[in-house]
């Protein structure tokens, strides 16, 4: 419908899959897979994620990339570039989850070729997302035994979902379940374990996806009775990722948004406290070493304008929650805020 009477542009940003250079990190994807057969504590496993990371940053530097050119300034500018080029004097932006931030960036940098912008999985340019992330995956959580415990059958089939989560990341911990892990690009599969905190990171993972969530309670159930099906499929599907450009990723965020002391952690479970300090310690040591220019501070304020802005969040979004949409609205002079009630991240 939205080519009968417009023009529709799909463009790749500079550091992702199809353009070049492509900004993958094969050495994370190697420490990854080395994970399904060697068990690190946590504080190798940061070690080994910064070398990884260091290593990535020293090749791709060698292969003649410079990483400062790999921000949402200079993404924005593309965009604007690409108006001209195509011959446009005004678009309207549609942009999901880090595309959110890239278009606030297009409208404060080039305000004259937007004629509408939406924004869908709402990141504000004066938060930190990543300093929120426990925050945000708790109103997750929130929502899930909230709806199940509201709903008649959930609550019959799944009662105290809450309870047995937690009761069964910890048994699981304690007593690892076998799965076999699948790559389905080589085709090589991998005998290995789930443990309690694999188990979360799923559920973490599925909040994203609107048609997944209502899986969630018996994927938490059946793990409880040792029934590990779903998330052995899961985890095929979903954990070897050679799409992700860790490179632009990384110069993007440590450019805009790490660098903090703490994480915000006001009122979140315990469990999420935890992972919480030890992701934000993670995030601090692979920044430094990637070692890019940071954006003028400027570019972390919010976005003042009357240019017509439709926002959209759902209220199970595990990354960019309700009340992210709500700071930026809060704003804008001419907007419509909408929260989808059983959405994950992103709406469109």
């Amino acid at each position: 419908m939205l080519r009968a009477d417009r023009d529709l542009i799909a463009f790749e940003q500079r550091g992702t899959r199809y353009s070049e250079p492509f900004l993958f990190c094969d050495e994370a994807l190697a420490l990854f897979l080395r994970s399904f057969q060697e068990e690190f504590s946590e504080e190798d496993e940061v070690r080994l994620s910064v070398e990884a990371y260091d290593a990535c940053k020293t090749r791709l530097e060698g292969e003649g990339i410079n990483l400062a050119a790999f921000n949402s300034e200079e993404n924005a500018r593309d965009v604007a570039d690409l108006a001209t080029a195509l011959g446009y004097e005004q678009l309207n932006f549609y942009g999901v989850s880090y595309g959110t931030m890239l278009g606030q960036h297009l409208v404060r940098l080039h305000p004259e070729v937007v004629r509408t912008f939406t924004l869908d999985g709402i990141v504000p340019l004066n938060v930190n997302a990543f300093q929120r992330a426990a925050q945000s995956l708790n109103h997750s959580l929130d929502q899930l035994f909230a709806t199940c415990a509201a709903d008649t059958n959930c609550n019959q089939y799944y009662p105290n979902l809450e309870q047995v989560l937690f009761d069964t990341v910890a048994q699981l911990n304690e007593t690892p379940l076998p799965i076999v892990v699948s790559d389905i690009e080589t085709g090589t599969s991998y005998n290995t374990t789930l443990d309690g905190d694999a188990l979360f990171d799923i559920v973490a993972e599925l909040f994203y996806a609107t048609d997944a969530i209502p899986i969630l309670p018996k994927m938490i159930y059946d793990a409880r009775d040792g029934d590990v099906n779903l998330p052995e499929i899961v985890t095929s599907l979903l954990a070897i990722d050679r799409t992700m450009s860790e490179g632009m990723y990384f110069s993007v965020a440590c450019a805009e948004e790490y660098f903090y002391d703490e994480p915000i952690l006001d009122s979140v479970r315990p469990m999420l406290a935890e992972s919480g300090q030890s992701d934000t310690d993670a995030i601090n040591q692979i920044c430094a070493g990637w070692n890019v220019p940071r954006l003028d501070p400027a570019a972390d304020n919010p976005v003042v304008t009357d240019i017509p802005a439709l926002l959209m969040s759902g209220s199970f979004d595990p990354v960019t929650p309700p009340p992210f949409g709500a700071e930026v609205a809060s704003h804008l002079g001419n907007v419509t805020n909408v929260v989808f009630p059983a959405n994950g991240h992103g709406a469109f």
